[in-house]
């Protein structure tokens, strides 16, 4: 790392007590996105022009639990569009767009597809 912010920093260091920089831990380095989901903290890499890469750390939230498919799910939802029009869009069953949409409101604490929309707004996700 060239620069990294105290706050960068102290995340940091919650999730690896051991770690003692300059490189990222060896977990982060490893990962096959261009993110890193660990236990306390989610990380986001973003490649720069000049070569380096930015890394923005944030502690883990509720958002981050969902797989890949229910937050397409959530995105959808929070657009305002019925389990029947989510199915159609991601070709699957209705049945089965009803069965992510539940996982979805239970996983976020939701009751209201307002609350998911909410959520997704105030990460900058929809």
């Amino acid at each position: 790392m060239h620069f990294a912010r105290p706050a960068f920093v102290e995340l940091l260091r919650r999730e690896c007590p051991d770690w003692h920089g300059p490189f990222l831990p060896e977990s982060m380095r490893k990962m096959q996105e261009d993110s890193y989901i660990g236990k306390e903290v989610a990380i986001c890499f973003s490649p720069q022009n000049d070569g380096l890469c930015l890394a923005v750390v944030r502690k883990k939230g509720l958002l981050d639990e969902l797989s890949a498919r229910e937050l397409e799910v959530a995105k959808q939802l929070a657009r305002g569009l019925s389990h029947k029009d989510i199915a159609s869009n991601l070709t699957i069953a209705p049945a089965t767009a009803r069965n992510h949409v539940a996982k979805v409101l239970a996983k976020l604490g939701c009751n209201k597809t307002t609350q998911v929309a909410t959520m997704l707004l105030n990460e900058g996700m929809l």
